[in-house]
C-alpha cells in the first residue's frame, strides 16, 4: 500500500525528532534507488519516435470531433501526450517528475 504525502506528515508530527528524522531518512535512501532505477527506464529512439508520430497524427487527425468545444478539449490533452513525449525523448529517461508522475498513473491503469 503507498503512503499519500497527507498520511506520511500526520505519521512523522505523531513521531518524536529521532523517530522522525530516521523515517526522513529511509524515505531518502528509497527515493534515491527509484531514481536510479528510474534512469535506466530507457526506451530506443525508434520506439520513442513511432510514439511521437502516433500523437502528432491524433493532433492532426483531430480525433474526429467537429464540434469546437469538444476539438479543443482533445488538442489540449493531446498536446499533454506530445509534450510528455517529446520530454522522454529529450531526456532519455523517466527521471522528470512530471513525466514520471504521469507514466505512474498509466501503469496503474
Amino acid at each position: 500500500m503507498k503512503t499519500t504525502d497527507k498520511a506520511l506528515i500526520e505519521q512523522l508530527d505523531l513521531m518524536d525528532a529521532y523517530e522522525a528524522s530516521g523515517r526522513i531518512r529511509e524515505l531518502k535512501n528509497e527515493n534515491a534507488k527509484l531514481k536510479k532505477q528510474l534512469k535506466k527506464m530507457r526506451v530506443d529512439d525508434k520506439t520513442l519516435q513511432i510514439c511521437l508520430n502516433i500523437a502528432y497524427g491524433c493532433h492532426n487527425y483531430q480525433g474526429g470531433h467537429h464540434d469546437e468545444r469538444d476539438n479543443e478539449i482533445y488538442h489540449h490533452g493531446i498536446q499533454t501526450v506530445i509534450n510528455c513525449l517529446e520530454r522522454l525523448v529529450k531526456d532519455k529517461d523517466l527521471s522528470d517528475t512530471q513525466l514520471n508522475i504521469v507514466h505512474s498513473i498509466g501503469a496503474r491503469s
